[in-house]
């Protein structure tokens, strides 16, 4: 009887051991969603000459290619520019600018003008709404789900 307690007692724990690694898993690849997010917030506001790191695709006919991973594995990023097209891009931007992702929002004021800005806006799972649709994208989820396994193999 206190055998079988036992042995019940290191299965639930190995049961939980797994959940949180899961939960562990599950956390990287959403910071990595949300990095990426950054990462096209980033790009929509670089200039050409800004090509470090940079990439140009075509919005419909995407796919990560060796040279991005390798620039991941070197400089802890690449960008991408036409991951998005100007339609996707302008939905984004629309609901973004909506002011209920601005309730959740970090402001500050910048020195240089004095106007308050944002300064970061955090979510706990990706919505239903535009933005979710765009994580869950192959494009992005897709993306970050390649780039996670080199990260995890870097460590």
């Amino acid at each position: 009887m206190v055998m079988m307690m036992m042995m019940m007692m290191m299965m639930m724990m190995m049961i939980m051991m797994m959940m949180m690694m899961m939960m562990m898993m599950m956390m990287m690849m959403m910071m990595m969603m949300m990095k990426m997010m950054m990462m096209m917030m980033m790009m929509m506001k670089m200039t050409y000459e800004d090509n470090v790191g940079g990439f140009s695709c075509d919005a419909k006919n995407f796919s990560v290619t060796e040279d991005m991973l390798q620039s991941f594995t070197d400089l802890g990023y690449f960008l991408v520019r036409g991951l998005l097209s100007l339609q996707e891009v302008s939905k984004i931007k629309q609901a973004v600018e909506n002011d209920r992702y601005l309730q959740h929002a970090f402001w500050t004021d910048n020195p240089d003008t004095g106007e308050r800005e944002c300064r970061k806006v955090m979510w706990r799972h990706p919505g239903s709404d535009v933005t979710g649709m765009l994580v869950r994208s192959e494009k992005v989820a897709g993306t970050c789900e390649k780039v996670n396994s080199i990260f995890l193999n870097l460590q």
